[in-house]
């Protein structure tokens, strides 16, 4: 899990959800990846703990269904702070 270090910088890049750092964190300390994946298979080419830990991110973003993942599909932040393949 990389851990992200807060610095002053001149290049200006904010993201208003910047908690999934945090979130991440806490499902890299419950040991969701490997309890999830060991338990169930992975499914058309997706690791179901990429598929779990993006569930549980949403709530945390204010939204409330699945279809709602979809601006996150290219963020690069989205991907790093919850480990997503």
């Amino acid at each position: 899990m990389p851990r992200f270090t807060v610095r002053q910088s001149s290049r200006l890049d904010l993201t208003s959800y910047a908690g999934l750092a945090l979130l991440g964190q806490c499902f890299e300390a419950a040991l969701v990846e490997p309890l999830i994946d060991a338990r169930i298979p992975v499914s058309q080419g997706m690791k179901t703990s990429d598929l779990v830990k993006s569930m549980m991110a949403l709530p945390a973003l204010s939204k409330s269904d699945f279809e709602a993942i979809e601006p996150f599909h290219n963020d690069r932040f989205f991907k790093r702070a919850l480990v997503l393949a």
